[in-house]
């Protein structure tokens, strides 16, 4: 029987590849068909015609970071990346460099953050997705995101923290599940995937994540990484 799940594993890890893959090629040409349209009428485009084209090519772009997510998503616990050692203050200030948030954001790191001995792909699909929520739903002129680390018994704890909307009680408890999202799709581009990754990467080194809100002043996204993929000194 375990040989049979691991043979399945395989064939649906090797499946989703494939299909991501194969499946990135026609949205790719229908953007670039949109993008020919747009050039060639120029500026005889206007009114609902030019917001149409607008909104095909957000949602092709939106299909090809679904498909991306959905890589990522498969990968997590599957892949045997190489322990190396990861400075957390290095990872985040790179992750949020990419960002290249549109509004003033300021991230503000502890001084004590840790230094661990670990696989990075895992530890940095976390950053990366709780970075980039922070900033998409973002609702204000300007932003805060704190990130910290203290020691536990099996040991770190992170937390990742903003000030922007919250997110209701009530949907607390979804917000880690595949494809949800708390606003409409043209409203704020998602995938609605990425914090169902923030949570199998988590749990796929054996931690945990946790949400805490009021609904309407910021987020606190903490989670544990184990002892045993921690390296025994800190920046």
């Amino acid at each position: 029987l375990i040989d049979k799940l691991s043979r399945v594993n395989e064939e649906l890890t090797a499946f989703t590849y494939i299909a991501s893959h194969d499946l990135k090629s026609p949205p790719r040409g229908i953007d670039q068909l949109a993008s020919w349209i747009t050039e060639d009428l120029g500026d005889s485009l206007q009114g609902e015609t030019l917001e149409h084209l607008r909104l095909m090519r957000s949602r092709i772009a939106r299909m090809e970071m679904l498909l991306d997510d959905l890589l990522a998503y498969a990968r997590v616990g599957r892949a045997n990346d190489s322990v190396v050692s990861v400075d957390t203050r290095a990872l985040l200030e790179s992750i949020f460099e990419m960002q290249a948030p549109a509004k003033p954001i300021e991230l503000i790191l502890a001084s004590d953050m840790p230094v661990l001995n670990c696989q990075k792909v895992p530890l940095e699909l976390v950053f990366r997705n709780l970075i980039s929520n922070a900033i998409k739903h973002h609702d204000k002129p300007q932003g805060t995101i704190r990130v910290s680390a203290s020691p536990t018994p099996d040991g770190y704890a992170f937390t990742v923290q903003d000030d922007g909307p919250g997110i209701p009680l009530v949907h607390q408890e979804r917000v880690f599940a595949m494809f949800q999202t708390l606003k409409p799709r043209d409203a704020v581009e998602g995938s609605g995937v990425g914090l169902a990754i923030v949570k199998k990467a988590v749990e796929s080194v054996g931690g945990k994540v946790t949400v805490e809100s009021d609904g309407q002043h910021g987020c606190t996204f903490r989670f544990t990484w184990p002892a045993n993929d921690l390296k025994d000194e800190t920046k």
